[in-house]
């Protein structure tokens, strides 16, 4: 009988990546259990630095002290940290194989060569200058169903010694009490599973294997961002996939350190936010995901259980971004049905009429026992249906919900808040926010930018922004309120008119394709050392190249949004009244980017493309004044910290 040795990894095992990723994944992963006080590239730096050191008093070291010093020296830049050392080591075994399990695949034709030495009747082993434990490769032999064809498995870490100096050979050589022609070496390395048995007289079989995976470096996915993120016909929205992953790398970590077990994904932008969330935990973090959940809600359907008694209630949510609303608009507002509607106009009510914060309009309905029964009636069931929906959605837990949305004022979170009556605590985490109201219960975060408070050069994710509202449209209607089923469940009534999906039906190809490119950056990043914050500045350039180059050039399907679009609260008859709105505050924007997006679109008016090549050179000298002052920015911010 002879002794068949394999070599492990690049022989009997192949990565669909470079070996390196695997411990920049590996990296990021341990970074959760720290909620990011210490960024990824310094984890992983600090393992390598490890390693070096360790190497030089040993020819090799056991995976568990190699850990554990990890955590040592971590744990020292931090000063503190309440995670436990054991932890931090079995959690690390676990990544270890995880990681290393989802990134491998069998070689076959070596396989192949495997077990015909085994039918032969020869002792097959496996011999590997590697980190991880031997559980680590009895757990992967056993994955890929291969475990009865080896009969030992020897590993540098464990038993101290490596192929690369002989040593583990002659270990080997000598637990086996056979010479060194007893042995076969197979293996893809030219030094360790070739030269250095030879010379021991020990027979080999070299099986070359040339890596070819690259690592991607900062410059290489700045370059890849900028490749991905161009518009065309069939992408219109693939300038915004470097932007939201970038936005989901905030809320997740933002999420983590906030310690939210379940995000609530609000209707409707909130529907494809979730999707593309799950994707980027699946890629980025697959084995510490925060649980999420699509949240069938609106200002309408949160209004209504939020309302107090009629005499108490002020209705400052509704006006504090409409000053003038129609009385049939205000009753929709609230959650009343177009019957109920009905009837309190029979009662001698004007629905047409226009009322503001302050009008004598609110005293009469006070009075007006129809429009108090209904009111009554429509709040306390909608509060009793609105819990039993929270509670279900939010695993049985009503003492803390977070909240995800799109933005811009968070009428929605401020409507759940008042629901509870300011008991439970509210975090909402949006991609921006204008002007809004927070305490100390009621929190809400701006990841991409916040209008109350210094948000340097994030500015540039609030121009144009309302698109976005229509780049993330769902494929339903508005949520009007809740209601119970057949069997008791409660659940949400949706409206699913025509209409109401009218701007789904447009951007669904765009949003798949955007979806799409998304997935592809996420799956790059996922092999990276680098997250997307760490190149955040790259991503605000790539973003306002997408801004002032591509967004002109499209303008219609931009005009398109705003025409399909229908207001579903508040003057939702579309009357001209006086309302706050964005308009001022556009129109400024518009003027500090030189009103780049009429480029395309005054020529068209004129009748003049003719000049389109005009249009690309304005373009572009606007993005390039633009990068100017955002750099210039950058290095203020730099300077500043």
């Amino acid at each position: 009988m002879k002794i068949i040795a394999f070599d492990c990894f690049d022989t009997l095992f192949h990565r669909d990546c470079n070996a390196e990723c695997i411990l920049f994944e590996w990296a990021r992963e341990m970074g959760t259990l720290f909620s990011f006080k210490i960024p990824t590239w310094e984890i992983y730096n600090c393992r390598k630095e490890t390693e070096t050191n360790l190497r030089k008093k040993a020819e090799d070291f056991c995976y568990y002290d190699l850990i554990e010093k990890v955590f040592d020296n971590l744990v020292k830049k931090l000063q503190y940290t309440d995670v436990i050392k054991n932890k931090f080591v079995s959690e690390s075994l676990k990544y270890e194989y995880e990681l290393e399990k989802k990134h491998l695949y069998i070689d076959k034709k070596n396989l192949m060569l495997l077990k015909a030495n085994y039918n032969q009747g020869n002792k097959i082993i496996i011999i590997s200058d590697f980190y991880l434990p031997n559980v680590f490769f009895n757990k992967i032999l056993d994955f890929f169903s291969i475990s009865k064809y080896v009969d030992a498995i020897f590993v540098s870490s464990e038993i101290g010694k490596r192929k690369s100096t002989g040593h583990l050979y002659e270990y080997i050589l000598d637990k086996y009490h056979i010479t060194p022609d007893k042995l076969t070496m197979i293996g893809d390395n030219k030094k360790s599973d070739i030269l250095i048995p030879q010379k021991m007289g020990i027979n080999t079989v070299y099986v070359p294997y040339k890596e070819k995976h690259i690592i991607y470096t900062k410059k290489k996915l700045t370059k890849y961002i900028s490749k991905i993120s161009k518009p065309c016909k069939d992408n219109i929205f693939s300038g915004y996939a470097a932007t939201l992953m970038l936005f989901c790398d905030k809320l997740y970590k933002s999420a983590l350190l906030d310690k939210a077990e379940k995000l609530l994904f609000c209707a409707r932008e909130g529907q494809n936010l979730k999707v593309i969330f799950d994707i980027f935990q699946n890629e980025m973090y697959p084995n510490n995901k925060i649980s999420t959940e699509y949240f069938y809600v609106s200002r309408k359907a949160s209004l209504a259980p939020s309302l107090n008694d009629f005499k108490m209630e002020k209705f400052d949510r509704i006006f504090r971004q409409y000053k003038e609303i129609i009385i049939e608009d205000f009753f929709l507002s609230i959650g009343l049905k177009n019957e109920e509607i009905a009837l309190i106009k029979a009662s001698g009510i004007n629905i047409k009429a226009v009322i503001s914060k302050n009008s004598d309009i609110f005293e009469k309905l006070a009075h007006n026992q129809i429009f108090i029964n209904i009111y009554e009636k429509n709040r306390n069931t909608q509060k009793e249906l609105f819990y039993s929906y929270i509670k279900k959605i939010n695993s049985g837990r009503t003492d803390k919900l977070f909240l995800v949305d799109i933005g811009w004022k968070g009428t929605i979170q401020d409507n759940i808040y008042e629901f509870f009556e300011h008991n439970t605590t509210v975090v909402g985490y949006y991609f921006g926010l204008f002007e809004h109201f927070n305490s100390e219960n009621n929190i809400k975060k701006g990841l991409m930018f916040d209008n109350n408070c210094i948000c340097n050069n994030l500015y540039i994710y609030s121009y144009n922004c309302i698109d976005l509202e229509k780049i993330f449209a769902a494929n339903h209607g508005q949520t009007l309120g809740y209601s119970k089923d057949y069997s008791g469940i409660v659940k949400p009534d949706i409206s699913f008119q025509e209409e109401d999906i009218e701007i789904f039906t447009y951007v669904s190809k765009w949003q798949k394709n955007m979806n799409e490119n998304f997935t592809k950056l996420c799956k790059i990043f996922s092999i990276s050392i680098l997250t997307p914050i760490d190149l955040c500045d790259s991503i605000g350039i790539n973003y306002l190249k997408n801004l002032c180059c591509f967004k002109p050039r499209y303008y219609n399907i931009y005009l398109t949004f705003r025409k399909k679009a229908k207001e579903n609260f508040g003057n939702i008859s579309g009357k001209k009244l006086k309302v706050y709105t964005f308009f001022e505050q556009d129109q400024k924007m518009k003027k500090k980017y030189f009103f780049v997006d009429y480029s395309y679109r005054l020529l068209d008016k004129l009748h003049m493309k003719i000049l389109y090549p005009v249009a690309w050179i304005y373009c572009r000298i606007i993005y390039i004044i633009k990068k100017i002052n955002y750099r210039a920015g950058l290095d203020h911010e730099r300077k500043f910290n």
